[in-house]
């Protein structure tokens, strides 16, 4: 199996129905690729129209049910399952482009990512649905080598990407089994953990369409990250245990302030990882104080 596809959802089974439709429409083989629908204990038809789909589809398609735990818990879940060698994650309101799969074979080919072990795999565009236009900026040379760290904080690389993987890399660093109250980890606590050793070719071509929907993670992330902040303190405290201040000097600082701040909020100790920790802790604390007010 070359390819896994995978699709956490939480009540969209309309929008879920549009996304396999067009899994079902790419232009390849689909002998070569699986796809993976986590639902993360939906609580209206999706169960139901998954059972109903997965008689009728050509696509090889494997749904799983389980209790709600957030969208990591059902992103980790796929990542335990998959059978593919690459790696794909779209959400259930995204949809990939129709030459999505030959695009990254040409590409995989091309910068012989099979061959290098320090590749983890490519980053690739997104579009938003709405206006087509990029999500963010596209401001690097084809063909780039980096990593999501480097890229935000060196290269000022803005708005959401989607990272192509190998499976065996995401299986290295999939989320960790938390508290069934922590109902949100960032997906970039499996980017940090990936940038801590491996790095990602660049590339300038469009593999999904974007539909942020009211309501979703996106458009309450504030609120979402001060009622979880256990599961935010993993990716910061990830974050500055693994990545040296080295890559970036301003990414660690910001880190670093964000580890201090969830520590606090979630009542848990927080550690002293280089020689500007003491100068930053204060930082942290004013805005520990600022998300009280959340609460």
């Amino acid at each position: 199996m070359l390819f896994t596809i995978s699709i956490p959802t939480y009540n969209r089974r309309t929008l879920l129905e549009r996304n396999l439709k067009h899994l079902e429409e790419l232009n390849f083989d689909k002998k070569k690729f699986e796809v993976i629908v986590v639902d993360d204990g939906s609580t209206d038809d999706t169960s139901l129209f998954l059972e109903s789909f997965s008689k009728t589809t050509k696509l090889q398609l494997r749904h799983y049910k389980k209790e709600n735990g957030g969208k990591h818990s059902a992103l980790k879940l796929a990542i335990e399952k998959a059978k593919g060698a690459i790696f794909i994650n779209t959400d259930s309101d995204d949809y990939l482009v129709k030459e999505c799969l030959n695009v990254i074979v040409k590409k995989w080919k091309l910068y012989r990512i099979d061959e290098n072990d320090k590749l983890a795999g490519l980053i690739g565009q997104n579009l938003n649905i709405q206006t087509q236009e990029v999500l963010g900026n596209r401001d690097f040379t084809e063909g780039f080598i980096s990593d999501p760290i480097e890229m935000r904080f060196k290269h000022h690389l803005k708005g959401d990407k989607i990272p192509v993987i190998k499976t065996k890399i995401m299986k290295e660093y999939n989320f960790p089994k938390v508290n069934k109250n922590v109902k949100f980890i960032p997906e970039s606590y499996l980017l940090y953990g990936v940038s801590s050793k491996y790095q990602f070719v660049y590339i300038q071509d469009f593999l999904q369409e974007c539909d942020y929907q009211s309501g979703g993670l996106t458009s309450g992330i504030q609120q979402l990250r001060v009622n979880n902040a256990e599961g935010v303190l993993l990716t910061y405290r990830r974050y500055v245990e693994l990545i040296p201040v080295s890559k970036s000097l301003s990414g660690y600082f910001r880190n670093y302030i964000n580890y201090v701040r969830f520590s606090v909020l979630s009542k848990s100790i927080f550690g002293l990882f280089s020689i500007f920790d003491v100068l930053l802790i204060p930082i942290g604390f004013v805005l520990y104080c600022k998300d009280k007010m959340l609460k």
